[in-house]
């Protein structure tokens, strides 16, 4: 095993160059948003909904309210249990529905049964609350969006009307389908609060975005008209589930380690610069855990690298590990030319130029290694700059925008990707001359 990784101002591991058995980031994966409460779907009813979450709120948390309700002329916002509720989207289309989003920042706990009134009276509304840890205290609410759709479509997009602060922020949608009854289908990627198609309510959350203009794409059985808002929040301080590997060459040997080891994100953030990996035996890259084959799907919002700066502008945007003066966005192999806009892969201190044994090769498993590339999952995310070079099978799951930027070639490949992904593989550091080469591909 290598030495022992050191910690800097921004939070994140750095590994030097070293042999290892295997790096499994599991005990770095801490202080990201996540879901704590999910209470019930409350409704129809008139007057007052009455929202809860299970045993009581805990202290400091966000809580988000989503309601939706029939339009009428007389149509007036809802009402939240008291002034410290504050209002994220409202949006009433007539003929149709009134969906909005309320949300209690670092609130006080213990909090259940919050009452929401209803106005008019006279109309049915449908509601549901939910308790999240790890986001902003205070100033929490970054971007919305709202929607109003007033003939009758069977596909809209919901949208932010500007790019999140951030990556990796609390986005909840709620759209309110008019036509009932119907079956509403979520957009890919997007995990469900609630799915109601018979009364026309549903609400969906991620938290594994790049910092970007936040978007949803949500389609219903039937053509009809649309209220939706969408909002997003931001996380607390600095997230610290993170770990860089420092510039050079890495070597796993999955010693020790039956069947898997190499690299397992298992719920974390991994950077790294100008670096070669060398992987042999059972010995593999993976987004899920140290088991052979990568394990299970990623469970959080795991990554490799982080939203290069030619998709999200630095500045305004800030990379990951700024603080140390990383300011890591692609998971970068010994590079001289990044994609076009983007100026954070420098020229290489450690690899000659010109020596194609490192130049370029971000990845490399010596012939008769039996481990896996396996980055799967419906929240990971990865921009990988430099070639890929695997004996046995690879699997990729395209999420958002990520890509790897170089040539890739495996055994065998298979690629998925959701409605709206980017390109799984794009050109040799912005020249479209990339390779992608396998046995079968599914």
């Amino acid at each position: 095993l290598g030495p022992a990784p050191q910690k800097d101002a921004s939070g994140f591991y750095h590994f030097e160059p070293s042999c290892y058995s295997y790096l499994d980031l599991a005990p770095l994966a801490s202080g990201g948003i996540a879901k704590l409460k999910q209470g019930p779907e409350v409704g129809p009813v008139k007057r007052v909904l009455t929202l809860t979450v299970p045993g009581g709120s805990t202290a400091g948390t966000l809580l988000v309210a989503v309601l939706r309700s029939e339009s009428s002329a007389a149509q007036k916002a809802f009402v939240p249990p008291n002034a410290s509720w504050q209002l994220a989207g409202d949006v009433i289309q007539l003929g149709g529905s009134h969906t909005a989003i309320w949300y209690l920042q670092g609130n006080p706990g213990g909090l259940n049964n919050l009452d929401f009134g209803v106005d008019p009276a006279s109309v049915d509304a449908v509601g549901q609350l939910t308790e999240w840890s790890g986001v902003a205290t205070t100033s929490a609410l970054d971007q919305a969006g709202t929607l109003a759709v007033g003939t009758n479509q069977a596909t809209v997009n919901l949208s932010t009307t500007g790019a999140t602060t951030t990556a990796n922020e609390l986005v909840i949608t709620d759209v309110g389908p008019f036509t009932q009854p119907q079956t509403i289908t979520p957009g890919a990627g997007w995990n469900t609060l609630t799915n109601d198609g018979g009364n026309g309510f549903s609400s969906e959350y991620r938290i594994d975005l790049p910092a970007a203009v936040a978007s949803e794409t949500v389609k219903s059985s039937v053509a009809t008209l649309w209220s939706g808002v969408i909002a997003t929040f931001k996380p607390a301080g600095v997230v610290t589930g993170g770990a860089v590997l420092d510039p050079g060459f890495y070597y796993f040997n999955g010693s020790g380690l039956a069947g898997g080891g190499g690299i397992c994100l298992n719920g974390a953030t991994l950077l790294a610069k100008d670096v070669t990996l060398e992987f042999v035996n059972s010995t593999g890259l993976s987004s899920g855990t140290c088991a052979a084959g990568g394990g299970a799907a990623c469970a959080g919002a795991c990554a490799f690298g982080s939203t290069p700066c030619s998709i999200s502008a630095c500045p305004p945007n800030a990379p990951l590990d700024s603080a140390s003066g990383g300011g890591y966005t692609w998971f970068a192999a010994p590079c001289s030319l990044a994609p076009t806009g983007d100026s954070s892969c420098a020229a290489t201190s450690w690899c000659p130029t010109e020596d194609r044994a490192c130049w370029n090769t971000l990845i490399w498993q010596a012939p008769g290694g039996t481990g896996q590339i396996a980055i799967k999952g419906s929240s990971v995310t990865h921009w990988l700059l430099g070639s890929v070079f695997w004996a046995g099978a690879c699997t990729d799951s395209v999420n958002g925008a990520s890509t790897i930027q170089g040539t890739v070639q495996c055994g065998t490949l298979s690629i998925s990707a959701g409605a709206g992904a980017g390109t799984a593989i794009g050109g040799d550091y912005g020249v479209n001359t990339a390779l992608l080469e396998a046995v079968l591909v599914e």
